[in-house]
């Protein structure tokens, strides 16, 4: 039962307790965060989305150590954003950074907007996946990449609480890449982590 309850706040975090769920999920994946980011390898200005933002940790940290041109953030829990506007206020109020309520299979931007887009450990939620990808694809500017991040299928299956969630392998979301327009797939790995990378062709 608590595995269960845990699970469905991983996927949503809300009520009484969205602020320890906020806290559990960014020292839980404090690893697979900051990995994830060295092989965006961001530089030059970038303009990045990432979907997802749990408390905001991780643009936070991206926003604090790395000179981007912006930073944008999406979550579908009002929880979440409450948190990570809090802990980016500063960010917020300097143009560096926007937090918006939005669902990735309906993104709440315009036509290509961004070079880099990245979600870590969320793909497992998203509803319908072609949708998805479909929207990221489009907010993307021709070249810019996307960056889906994973723990592997098998470890995950260890756990009681992703018993609801939908594991992906590897090769399942390279070909969701590819069947959405995304060329230049490429696997990266540490540990049991995997991060995909593909760009906008």
């Amino acid at each position: 039962m608590l595995q269960r309850w845990l699970g469905n706040q991983l996927r949503q975090p809300r009520g009484l307790f969205s602020k320890w769920i906020g806290n559990y999920m960014q020292k839980g994946n404090l690893t697979i965060n900051r990995w994830t980011t060295e092989v965006m390898d961001l530089k030059g200005k970038a303009v990045i989305l990432e979907i997802g933002i749990g408390n905001g940790a991780t643009l936070h940290e991206i926003v604090k150590t790395v000179d981007i041109g912006s930073a944008t953030g999406i979550d579908i829990s009002n929880e979440m954003l409450k948190q990570a506007r809090k802990r980016n206020l500063k960010y917020i109020e300097q143009g560096l950074m926007e937090l918006r309520y939005g669902d990735v299979m309906d993104l709440p931007f315009e036509d290509i907007i961004f070079d880099k887009v990245f979600s870590i450990h969320t793909i497992y939620f998203w509803i319908d996946l072609n949708r998805s990808f479909s929207e990221i694809h489009r907010v993307l500017k021709p070249g810019g990449k996307v960056y889906i991040s994973i723990t592997d299928r098998a470890q995950m299956e260890k756990m009681q609480r992703t018993n609801s969630f939908t594991l992906l392998d590897v090769t399942e979301i390279e070909n969701l890449l590819q069947r959405n327009h995304f060329t230049s797939v490429k696997r990266h790995s540490n540990g049991v982590f995997w991060c995909l990378e593909a760009t906008k062709g």
